[in-house]
């Protein structure tokens, strides 16, 4: 009796998105924090491009925390950033916002 053998070689990607998360094979999550961060800026331009008769900050801080914030924490129970050079990029675009506040009705 010959048996047949069907050897397949899995593929191996270099990451992979679940709900919204990437995760690669090291658990590093960069990729995905540099999304997160690309989506941010994006939504401050966004905000900066629209929204330009906001002169409180009140007002600032609501549309920031549901556009621009929103985007930075998601999921960030699972990914939590400990390595330094991550926590610098995610403030970068905190120190931004910041700077917008500071400028409101200039730009």
């Amino acid at each position: 009796m010959v048996q047949n053998t069907c050897i397949v070689e899995l593929q191996r990607d270099a990451y992979i998105k679940d709900l919204g998360v990437v995760f690669d094979e090291k658990l590093n999550f960069s990729q995905h924090i540099s999304e997160r961060i690309t989506k941010a800026y994006s939504m401050l331009w966004l905000i900066r491009r629209n929204f330009r008769d906001i002169y409180t900050t009140a007002a600032f801080v609501l549309i920031y925390k549901h556009l621009v914030r929103s985007h930075l924490e998601y999921n960030n129970s699972v990914w939590a950033p400990y390595r330094k050079s991550d926590i610098d990029k995610l403030e970068k675009v905190q120190k931004m916002a910041s700077k917008m506040i500071q400028g409101m009705g200039e730009f």
